[in-house]
Order: C-alpha cells, then structure tokens, then sequence
C-alpha cells in the first residue's frame, strides 16, 4: 500500500468514529509532536464518491493537523468498505490505542449491533469477544448520563463500571415496578 499526500480539506470524520472522547494533555502531546516531528503514522483513509475522504484511523491525528494548520496529511488509502466493515475494523484498531475508554467501547460495540443487527454472541465472536463481556459492555449504556460523564472524567475501569451497571440494573428496575403501580 502507497502513503499519498491528502489535503486536510477533503477529509471527513466519521460520525460512527466510537472514541469521542480524547484526553486534552494527551492531544496537546500529539500536536507538540507533530509540530517537531510530523505525522510518523499515516491516517487510513476511505475515498468517497465526492471526491472527499472518509476518516477510518487517524481521527486524533486529524484534529491535531486542523489545529496547527496543516494543509495536508500522509496517509494510506483503503479499498471501499460497507458499514459493518468499517465498524469491526475500527473497532479492532482502536483496542490498539491508549485511551480507549470503556464507554466509547460499548458505544462501538451498541454501534454495530444496532447496524448490522447481529446477536451478541454474534458480536463476540467477530470482535474475538467474550459473549458476557459483550454483554456487559452493553449495559454501560443504561447508566444515567450523569454516571456516563463521571466515568468519562474519572477514567473509571471497565471492571469498577460493570459492577455499577449490575447493582444499579435491579434498582432501576425496582424503582419502574414502583411508577407502574
């Protein structure tokens, strides 16, 4: 695969990207160290149909090369993908990331099962997965948002969350037991 020069303008993120959330001091690092060394890993990228560039790895590295002005960016250019692909493969690249918290996991994993409408065994076995960790992963996502911005801010671990989700899951189903009488 050849690395091409892209410009910064023909890139688009892509709004099922799971990590949304990026530590500021980290991003800090990566913009001091583009700024001194460039971008030493090149983005993945797919071409659209417009001519743009849908981001499939590097959103990091594309926030960090907007803030400083870049006018283009190395990177690889992947061969077309359908929405589950892009998904799974996203998902396999971002396990390869530090700072990957385990609630943008679950959203990537609630993410794909909501596109491709597969089991969570299904899931499991194509993200190479305990089914009960898909599962549970899955059930961070009832947690109030207010608990959701806690685990952001704190980088709780994912062990510590799943055994909220459980205590919390028979209470909230107590508490609409209780609304419904």
């Amino acid at each position: 695969m050849q690395i091409e020069k892209i410009l910064l303008s023909k890139l688009i993120p892509d709004p099922l990207q799971p990590r949304q959330e990026f530590d500021p001091f980290q991003m800090e690092r990566l913009e001091e160290s583009i700024k001194s060394l460039g971008i030493l890993t090149p983005l993945s990228l797919e071409k659209m149909k417009d001519g743009k560039f849908l981001i499939v790895d590097g959103e990091r590295r594309y926030r960090a090369s907007k803030k400083l002005g870049l006018k283009e960016v190395p990177a690889y250019i992947l061969e077309p993908l359908s929405v589950q692909e892009r998904l799974i493969k996203r998902f396999h690249l971002q396990e390869q990331h530090s700072g990957w918290s385990a609630y943008d996991k679950a959203n990537a994993i609630m993410t794909l099962q909501k596109e491709t409408k597969m089991s969570d065994k299904e899931l499991a076995n194509i993200l190479g997965l305990a089914e009960r960790t898909v599962k549970n992963y899955i059930s961070l996502l009832e947690l109030s948002k207010r608990t959701v911005n806690t685990i952001i801010e704190k980088k709780l671990p994912f062990e510590f969350l799943r055994d909220i989700a459980y205590i919390i899951k028979p209470i909230s189903r107590v508490n609409t037991i209780r609304r419904l009488e």
